[in-house]
């Protein structure tokens, strides 16, 4: 099997002559049909994918009641690992025409999201590791943000060995101590996240992790609001990052020229 799923399918879109071989194993699956033709509402603008000859996920349930809702959840649990390609959850839409365009117009706000449909998401796999160090990176921005680096762990088939921990206060809210046996989990079945600390060795305690200076230039950190910012302009890691940024595929994109490359010539 190739994973993990979303890694592949974003690598071989990227590429300029991807080979038959991969492409044929991609299937392009709508997620909604754009039509002002009167007569095709809820369900039927859906179930007109299908018939249109797009491989729309196939599956429907109608629901009459929050109870039928709960029930329902509680009977699909098996969909998630059985279905034809890889969900996170499931999604309720309101099918009366009018029903629904009442609850878009009034309940919707000013966000693109729609109220007439809602999305519900599974509970994300967990596993267990040992973080191993903890360590601060320099951004671009001079932003460092500490990332722990764990025992490998697998997850929906994806290797995980770090994991960003996005500030000191949620370091220190979770206590979060080289050697300890945490929860590593994926929001949205994409972005790993620590979740919690299960258990701490007596024998392996280390002191609370704290960051006061920058790892690269050791510069004081300044707090602007959670984040710590080293503001030496010069700071090596931060103008690696910056210039990683420049010539990347968001700026100039050059070719061949990496983080490792511009390292070697700061």
């Amino acid at each position: 099997p190739l994973i993990p799923h979303r890694n592949f399918v974003s690598g071989t879109l990227k590429l300029k002559t991807p080979s038959p071989k991969y492409l044929n194993t991609l299937v392009f699956s709508p997620y909604y049909l754009c039509t002002d033709e009167d007569g095709i509402v809820g369900l039927e603008r859906d179930k007109l994918l299908h018939d249109l000859g797009f491989e729309y996920p196939s599956f429907f349930h109608t629901c009459n009641g929050l109870k039928n809702i709960t029930d329902t959840l509680t009977g699909l649990t098996w969909l998630r690992s059985n279905f034809w390609c890889a969900i996170d959850g499931l999604v309720f839409k309101v099918t009366d025409p009018s029903m629904s365009s009442y609850i878009d117009n009034n309940y919707s706000g000013s966000g693109a999201f729609t109220a007439s449909a809602i999305a519900y998401k599974y509970t994300p796999d967990e596993s267990t590791a040992t973080v191993t160090d903890i360590r601060g990176y320099v951004g671009r921005t001079g932003l460092v943000t500490p990332v722990a680096t764990i025992t490998p762990c697998n997850i929906n088939n994806v290797v995980i060995t770090s994991v960003n921990l996005s500030n000191l206060r949620n370091v220190q809210t979770k206590d979060i101590r080289i050697g300890d046996e945490v929860t590593i989990a994926r929001a949205g079945d994409v972005i790993p996240y620590l979740k919690s600390v299960v258990h701490r060795s007596v024998e392996s305690e280390s002191p609370p992790f704290n960051l006061t200076h920058c790892p690269s230039c050791s510069t004081r950190l300044v707090f602007k609001g959670v984040g710590q910012f080293c503001t030496n302009e010069h700071c090596e890691d931060r103008l690696v990052a910056q210039l990683t940024f420049f010539s990347g595929v968001d700026g100039l994109d050059i070719r061949n020229l990496g983080e490792v490359t511009i390292r070697n010539l700061v």
